[in-house]
């Protein structure tokens, strides 16, 4: 099996473009890859096929990302973020499972209701403040 069996090279091209216009986006706004690249990679690519393609680009730029201020600064962090950090783990591997079996459009749906969400939370202002740091928050809140 090779590479062009399971994309032509045009949806290979187009792939690459969206991805670069993903990381593009992320680089000015510090987030979003993952939005653009499954509303861009779901309208021509399998379902399979977008979540392998976002997982692998979303781990790498995070991972250069983190590493920004020195691999002491990343450790610091993940220590700090260890409870967020395993339940997204846990939840990216549970949702990933589901990708088989939920339609493209129910699945686009949810996205694009969570992420209407988000946006009308940020634009109304609503500041969100955690006094104290929780466990059960930060799982919570990933999960």
């Amino acid at each position: 099996m090779t590479l062009f069996s399971i994309l032509s090279p045009q949806d290979l091209m187009l792939a690459m473009a969206i991805a670069f216009a993903a990381g593009w986006i992320k680089g000015i706004v510090g987030f979003a890859m993952p939005m653009v690249m499954v509303s861009g990679l779901n309208s021509f690519l399998t379902p399979e096929l977008t979540l392998a393609g976002l997982i692998l680009l979303t781990l790498v730029t995070n991972g250069l990302q983190a590493l920004r201020g020195g691999a002491v600064a990343a450790y610091s962090s993940v220590l700090n973020f260890r409870v967020f950090l395993i339940v997204g783990g846990l939840m990216l591997v549970l949702s990933a499972q589901l990708v088989t079996m939920v339609p493209s459009s129910v699945s686009l749906l949810l996205i694009g209701g969570l992420v209407s969400v988000f946006c009308l939370v940020q634009v109304l202002g609503v500041r969100l403040v955690l006094n104290q740091p929780s466990p059960r928050i930060e799982a919570a809140m990933r999960g």
